[in-house]
């Protein structure tokens, strides 16, 4: 009888396996906003500054719905020192997915270029690199900033 019970057991041990390693697994990347999504290395510009103001890496994310909309985290830059929770601000826009294009209330003449900019990594020797490039406005309190860069592609500084 143990035997039968240990036959069984293994049967339905090994169905078990093979039923659940026919599922497929879910695309994590189908989101209709993937090319606009992502990481992205830019550098920032205030008009009235006349210069470089920062650089650093900020995110673009689809939204739960799957659809045209699209949120840009910026960190630090509205920031409050009396206001630490508000250090990343949420400005959404919605995007084009035929032109590439995106904008919103406060988000102004924004373009992804599909491998628009040569990168070079700095920490290897190697070529230089094609890169998703990325380009919007946000206007703040009578000042233009500008948001230039590209995509972070995994390679070192």
């Amino acid at each position: 009888m143990k035997i039968k019970s240990l036959i069984l057991g293994t049967s339905l041990l090994a169905s078990a396996f093979v039923m659940t390693s026919c599922q497929k697994d879910p695309d994590v990347w189908s989101a209709k906003t993937e090319k606009f999504c992502g990481e992205w290395v830019l550098t920032i510009d205030i008009n009235e500054l006349n210069a470089t103001a920062m650089q650093g890496n900020y995110l673009i994310s689809n939204t739960v719905e799957n659809n045209e909309n699209i949120l840009l985290h910026i960190k630090d830059l509205f920031s409050d020192p009396a206001n630490p929770d508000k250090a990343i601000q949420y400005f959404p826009a919605v995007a084009n997915l035929e032109t590439l294009t995106f904008s919103g209330e406060r988000v102004q003449n924004g373009k992804i270029i599909l491998n628009g900019v040569k990168v070079k990594p700095e920490t290897l020797e190697a070529e230089s690199i094609l890169a998703d490039s990325i380009y919007f406005e946000i206007p703040d309190e009578g000042d233009l900033i500008i948001f230039h860069g590209y995509r972070h592609t995994g390679w070192g500084d």
